[in-house]
């Protein structure tokens, strides 16, 4: 028996109160699981206020079963009749169709896609701008057998860009491959390892805001009755 993970990690830009990107997760009607990521253009409440509307449009067609490719799609139409085609934002799917037994990958980015499997780690780089602004945004799709031990990365452009401003980028296949071979590693480890460093190549102060969505397929450790759980920790106050 396999499990599923779906681990979500993520920061303010640095003297920013609110953080522009937007993460959900939602099951879907024909049994699976889908997480929705979006960066909204700039940052604060604006970039808030745009890829909460993003990611709610998007949850809202995952919910009634729409395809990944057709969600994309009607998400950016949506987004171009609404603000004109003036803003512009990142939206990254990832759908786990466990009858099927595939991980759909749907990216409007121009931040890759990590994934770690039994043929090592790899970069899902295929051009696909952002949606919003053009007529047409069609997104990169590619389709990943499940397999136990997979790991799926997606990141936003303040851990793409990480680092950058001090000489000091990140690589990012080798942290994930790094903190997915510690001992007791899992969706959640690696999310949290790869925002630790960062915001450590941007010296605490993140230079725009940090999202890591990771999912992770391993071996159920438990066996009978079938448990869900999702947690959720969100730091607040002064």
């Amino acid at each position: 028996m396999l499990e599923l993970q779906i681990a979500i990690a993520k920061t303010n830009k640095y003297a920013q109160r609110e953080s522009g990107d937007t993460v959900e997760i939602v099951e879907q009607p024909l049994g699976g699981f889908a997480a929705v990521m979006a960066d909204g253009q700039g940052s604060g409440g604006a970039a808030k206020i745009l890829s909460n509307m993003v990611v709610g449009k998007a949850i809202a067609l995952l919910k009634d079963g729409a395809k990944l490719e057709a969600v994309a799609a009607l998400v950016h139409d949506y987004l171009y009749a609404y603000r004109g085609g003036k803003v512009t934002a990142s939206l990254v799917l990832i759908a786990a169709d466990l009858k099927a037994g595939e991980i759909g990958v749907s990216r409007n980015s121009d931040c890759p896609i990590v994934v770690l499997d039994s043929g090592g780690v790899r970069l899902l780089d295929e051009a696909a701008g952002g949606i919003g602004t053009g007529t047409n945004a069609p997104p990169a799709l590619t389709i990943l057998p499940i397999e136990a031990g997979m790991y799926v990365v997606a990141y936003t452009d303040g851990l793409l860009h990480a680092g950058e401003k001090y000489n000091q980028p990140l690589s990012i296949p080798p942290i994930v491959a790094f903190a997915a071979q510690q001992d007791e590693a899992d969706a959640q480890a690696v999310a949290d390892h790869l925002l630790k460093v960062a915001m450590a190549r941007d010296r605490m102060r993140p230079d725009d805001d940090m999202s890591v969505l990771v999912i992770y397929v391993t071996e159920a450790a438990e066996q009978g009755p079938l448990v869900r759980r999702i947690i959720g920790r969100v730091p607040f106050g002064e």
